[in-house]
């Protein structure tokens, strides 16, 4: 379970997906818990385009490893392969919805614009059962600078991981307002990132990536 979780805040039952809830991040109240994972990965969006408003997450920062349904630190989410195609989500997150639908969790559409869902991570050596290490979509690029650069030269990524943290320029249009706002850069995809990593030097510390090249041209 995730640590330092106040009493009151865990779930005594299993929840089902109507159950209304607190987000950790923000404090808002009655968010439903098949609603969270994408309540949650709206705020590690607009974190990770820098373009969070100050009282956003004012419980808590958004960190590098942030589960996608909670949005705390300290729960194990694996994702399985199914033999017959497909993939089980399993979790000790208190928060955890197991009756996401990957397939469709996966895919942009604009009554569920998030994509936020465990992908497997081909860097880490799988585990003992020979699972592929799990990870966030948008925790994937802090992953990738933080845990498997060396100095200022960045990982070598297959492509089927290219595809699997792409963000689109529609799903960062869902966050048109703040967009507006707070001058929220657009996409030109992790492509365009790719081959710039490999050109130049950059900090391999997240904030100076966030701000020297964000997701994409900076205006």
């Amino acid at each position: 379970m995730v640590e330092n979780l106040p009493d009151h805040l865990v779930p005594k039952q299993k929840l089902a997906g109507k159950d209304k809830l607190p987000c950790f991040l923000c404090g808002q109240e009655n968010v439903a818990l098949k609603d969270m994972w994408k309540h949650v990965g709206g705020h590690i969006l607009h974190n990770l385009c820098d373009c969070a408003t100050p009282n956003e997450c004012k419980l808590k920062e958004i960190g590098e490893n942030l589960c996608g349904f909670c949005g705390l630190d300290g729960c194990l989410t694996q994702l399985v392969e199914k033999k017959n195609s497909g993939f089980t989500i399993t979790s000790t997150c208190p928060y955890h919805y197991d009756q996401m639908q990957y397939g469709a969790a996966a895919q942009f559409s604009k009554s569920s614009p998030c994509t936020n869902v465990p992908i497997h991570c081909p860097l880490y050596p799988s585990s003992i059962s020979q699972v592929p290490q799990t990870i966030w979509k948008y925790n994937a690029l802090p992953h990738l600078i933080s845990q498997h650069s060396t100095g200022t030269t960045p990982p070598a990524i297959t492509g089927q991981l290219l595809l699997d943290i792409f963000i689109s320029k529609d799903e960062e249009k869902a966050t048109e307002d703040y967009r507006k706002e707070h001058n929220m850069p657009d996409t030109e995809g992790l492509l365009e990132m790719r081959l710039d990593w490999e050109k130049r030097k950059r900090s391999d510390t997240v904030s100076t990536v966030s701000l020297d090249k964000p997701l994409s041209k900076a205006p």
